[in-house]
């Protein structure tokens, strides 16, 4: 009897503790999520994307890239840095007739690389982002003509450096890797061209989705 008093006293006792906290409007403080997000991560990616320049040549196609960063997060607030680099196929080749003569040209946007601070929030076992940062792109031309017993060609490598901006989610599929889906617009003002005779804007959007590892659980 004694042991069963001793619980019994111990219950009231609780039931009353209980009682007197939730009287006074007493509510346990809630902890801060779990920094899910935190650490660095590295992944692949791949795409379509179109670029136009000068206003007036527009071309599109695929990209496949890799990306690698770091993300810390305070509360739900997840921040960080993150650079990537893609491979693309954004080309288009025409020919046409002048004078007895045929002209064949293609120009493609060949690499679009970045590096971008990362902001956004904490869902869960998603987050939402945007981005913004330094973009960097490579371009090439490729013209050549024949016709009365004489051919010629040329080709130019072009290298631009301007900004690109974005916003993407990403969701956990385990505790170690995730997917995400982003969509980017870089944006390339004064582009050189003809060994500096003239100038030309670049402009190139771009949607991908991508497979990420972090390198903690």
């Amino acid at each position: 009897m004694t042991i069963l008093r001793v619980v019994s006293a111990s219950f009231f006792a609780l039931v009353a503790t209980s009682s007197a906290f939730a009287g006074d409007g007493y509510t346990p403080a809630r902890s801060a999520p779990a920094p899910i997000w935190q650490g660095f991560y590295f992944g692949a990616h791949g795409g379509y994307g179109t670029a136009s320049a000068g206003g007036g040549l527009d071309v599109s196609g695929g990209l496949i890239g890799a990306h690698l960063g770091y993300l810390f997060q305070v509360g739900r607030g997840v921040f960080g840095v993150e650079a990537d680099v893609s491979a693309t196929n954004m080309s288009e080749e025409g020919s046409a007739n002048f004078g007895g003569y045929s002209v064949n040209a293609s120009v493609g946007v060949d690499m679009l690389a970045s590096i971008r601070g990362v902001g956004g929030f904490d869902l869960g076992n998603a987050r939402v982002y945007g981005t913004a940062g330094v973009a960097f792109g490579s371009a090439s031309v490729t013209a050549s003509a024949s016709g009365g017993g004489y051919s010629v060609s040329a080709s130019e490598t072009l290298s631009a450096t301007g900004f690109v901006y974005g916003a993407g989610i990403e969701f956990r599929a385990t505790p170690r890797v995730a997917i995400r889906a982003e969509a980017l617009r870089y944006e390339f003002s004064e582009v050189t061209v003809a060994g500096g005779s003239f100038t030309t804007d670049l402009s190139a959007t771009v949607g991908r989705v991508g497979v990420t590892m972090r390198a903690h659980n």
